[in-house]
């Protein structure tokens, strides 16, 4: 396709219409003037004709009136009527929220963080780009790249955690996964999607954990640990970027030049298309940094935000803005020639369609293999909290209990579930009764899920089959759409008739195994003071209940590892383990500390730090090994770190060895300690294994005050452990030039 001839063949209405997304129920009998009102974001006048429609650029939430993702033989029926009435014929892009699945459901990203295992990411992601493809998608606005502390932000579910090293390595898989790995200008494969990574920038830092809400940090923090994620998934070669709605150094992201223009294009060299998110463009009226649409318009185009989603300020006020000649006709065309490029970088030019198949996409989905996959993921990420040696339980000779409004609830795909259904969710209740026998299993609800019930009725019912038990499971936790976007909390304990529920069942029976369901850290001191063993089950998608059964009944060894810390409590937020030291760091965190950073009511320590999690069997770290002592800096100098781990327990598992370093004195504050490495290994029981991690200079580098990248001279200390709160490691020192 010749862009540029396209470019000067095109009318400026249409350039602007390539740079508008609009949503799928415009285009299935839903006239323009029903349908003005945005379903998210403020009322608008579209201000659109029927016949406009079928230029927009772009088509987002590709669902019908139920949540179900539109078969494939309506996308391209969609797909042919923009093509027939474009008069250069030029295809519509398919968007598509793919955030952990389409129609097979996997973990929510930020479980799939507790892996600790980015091809597992990259795989996970390739069969959700797979099942999208074959039913018409042409593009994912995902992965959701945000770095997040704070777990009174919903949205942690849609992310990796509070770790850039993390974060940064999942991001740059999932982009693998949805593109295919190749080169960042290349054709994408017709198996894979385009990725949309969003949202830029630093989106994962709201006041207050309140979504939607002012960011405000230093430049030498976000650079330090928000920005390097959007990086890694850049280098990946992403296709597009989505802006976050928040307003960053006084200025809405959407509209704001020094982010999109200055610093994502200029400086990280991202070449492909930003588009808003849903009615942001709009949102600067609200926001008060436009008086009007017009003014709302010239933000945005000034900002390099080519396409706007739900809103036609473009289409009201850029043939006003050119007349009056505040916007050039090349900021047009450059935005229209980025939608061009990235419909060309998809062949949608060659085969509007692509695989669009509604047969295929029907074999494909949930098929044996992608159930597999799925289940694979939902072990691994579970993260195992507690165990006293409850764990794993008998198959046999046991009367289980399964017990909690999650026990025999389909709704445990967390949010943004794409194309999932809850009907095709295996529940705990069907993953156990296949796994030990329904005689053998037996079920009490015991309360809603709704953190606003109040109904004990249930109850007593559940008190009575917790007597009758030898075991009790209690499935508790947050309904999945009480975590994600627009879901921010106060409080992070389990909800009060789940507290009810718990304290009666313990009352008469002390053999708890509490399974949580969450989107988030949650507060548990109570549960991990009294419950025999907890195991972090998050969101595990459609196999939940087979993989979680697994798990229970020694099947399968937990390996899960937390992406974020797990607070105390909510006076912790933000909590985050590679904080740095004050000057008055606290010495003593159980008792009363004058003058010391340090709370007076709670220690400053999480419950559970990040990168815990425990297993069936048991890992002995030997002392960490140092290949030499001296690091030489500028000469492509290197050393060697490693140490053995030996699985000391009863049963094979996985463990994720950890590499934390620490530049001891620096020329702004450095964090306690950063995560610099990781690997997953397996060990039989007996067996050990040496782990190795290679430390170059630019391992060593951080942001300094002038906010350029680069390692100082100076003593460093280096750990290799199971969490970030490893306590033995040892020296080495990076020389001058």
């Amino acid at each position: 396709m010749d862009i540029e001839q396209l470019l000067k063949e095109m009318s400026v209405f249409e350039k602007i219409m390539q740079c508008t997304q609009l949503i799928s129920s415009f285009y299935r009998g839903t006239k323009v003037e029903d349908n003005a009102a945005n379903a998210i974001g403020p009322y608008t006048q579209l201000g659109l004709k029927q016949e406009d429609i079928y230029l927009a650029g772009s088509v987002n939430f590709l669902s019908d009136e139920t949540g179900a993702m539109l078969p494939a033989s309506e996308l391209r029926r969609i797909q042919k009527e923009c093509m027939e009435r474009s008069p250069h014929h030029i295809p519509t892009l398919f968007v598509q929220d793919v955030i952990h699945g389409y129609v097979t459901i996997y973990p929510i990203p930020l479980a799939m963080a507790a892996t600790f295992n980015p091809d597992l990411m990259e795989r996970c992601a390739a069969m959700a780009a797979k099942e999208a493809s074959m039913n018409g998608v042409d593009m994912a606005l995902g992965p959701m790249v945000d770095l997040a502390r704070d777990a009174r932000w919903g949205r942690v579910a849609e992310g990796f955690g509070e770790d850039p090293f993390l974060g940064a390595a999942m991001a740059k898989a999932s982009v693998y996964g949805y593109q295919g790995r190749q080169d960042k200008k290349a054709k994408i494969s017709y198996e894979h999607v385009g990725s949309c990574m969003k949202h830029f920038a630093g989106y994962g830092a709201p006041e207050a954990g309140r979504d939607y809400n002012l960011v405000d940090m230093s430049e030498l923090t976000f650079r330090s640990f928000y920005l390097p994620n959007y990086q890694a998934a850049i280098e990946a070669g992403v296709s597009a970027a989505m802006s976050a709605f928040h307003a960053f150094d006084g200025i809405p992201v959407t509209g704001n030049k020094k982010i999109l223009k200055t610093l994502l294009r200029d400086e990280l060299h991202f070449e492909g298309v930003v588009m808003s998110d849903y009615a942001a463009c709009t949102e600067l009226i609200t926001q008060g940094v436009a008086e009007n649409e017009e003014e709302a318009a010239y933000l945005s185009l000034e900002a390099t935000c080519d396409i706007e989603m739900m809103t036609t300020v473009y289409a009201q006020s850029v043939p006003v803005l050119l007349k009056q000649g505040k916007i050039k006709m090349s900021q047009l065309d450059d935005a229209c020639r980025r939608v061009l490029t990235v419909k060309e970088r998809l062949g949608l030019f060659i085969d509007p369609y692509r695989q669009c198949d509604e047969q295929k996409a029907k074999t494909l989905f949930l098929c044996p293999k992608h159930r597999e996959l799925a289940k694979e993921a939902a072990e691994e990420s579970a993260v195992l909290l507690k165990n006293d040696g409850i764990l794993p339980l008998p198959k046999q000779g046991k009367k289980v209990a399964l017990i909690g409004p999650l026990a025999s609830n389909p709704r445990i795909l967390g949010t943004w579930r794409c194309g999932g259904q809850e009907k095709d969710s295996v529940t705990m209740l069907q993953g156990l009764q296949e796994k030990i026998g329904a005689n053998n299993v037996v079920y009490a609800r015991g309360c809603d899920i709704d953190y606003r019930g109040t109904d004990e009725r249930e109850i007593p019912l559940a008190v009575q089959k917790a007597k009758e038990a030898d075991v009790v499971i209690l499935c508790l936790g947050e309904d999945e759409d009480d975590s994600g976007e627009s879901a921010s909390k106060t409080n992070l304990t389990l909800p009060d008739i789940q507290k009810k529920l718990y304290r009666a069942v313990l009352a008469v029976n002390p053999n708890i195994v509490l399974c949580v369901f969450n989107g988030r850290p949650l507060v548990l001191t109570e549960e991990n003071e009294t419950a025999r063993a907890i195991l972090d089950c998050f969101f595990p998608g459609s196999e939940c209940g087979h993989a979680i059964a697994d798990l229970l009944f020694g099947d399968a060894n937990p390996s899960g590892k937390l992406p974020m810390s797990f607070p105390r409590n909510v006076g912790q937020c933000p909590l985050y383990y590679n904080h740095v030291n004050t000057g008055r760091p606290r010495s003593d965190e159980y008792h009363r500390c004058w003058n010391q950073s340090a709370y007076i009511d709670s220690p400053n320590t999480p419950l559970y730090p990040f990168g815990y999690g425990l297993s069936y069997t048991k890992f002995a770290y030997g002392p960490l090994r140092l290949s030499k002592k001296v690091l030489q800096q500028g000469k492509a100098d290197s050393l060697t770190v490693s140490c053995d781990i030996t699985n000391i327990g009863p049963c094979d598992g996985k463990e994720t060895a950890q590499l934390y370093l620490r530049d001891l004195v620096g020329s702004v504050v450095r964090p306690v300690r950063e995560l610099k490495g990781f690997q997953k290994v397996f060990l039989r029981k007996g067996e050990t294994k040496t782990v190795s991690f290679e430390i170059q200079e630019d391992l060593l580098a951080f942001v300094a005050s002038d906010f350029q990248k680069r390692a100082e001279p100076g003593r460093f200390r280096v750990w290799i452990g199971s969490s970030s709160d490893v306590i033995d490691g040892d020296e080495f020192v990076l020389n001058k030039e």
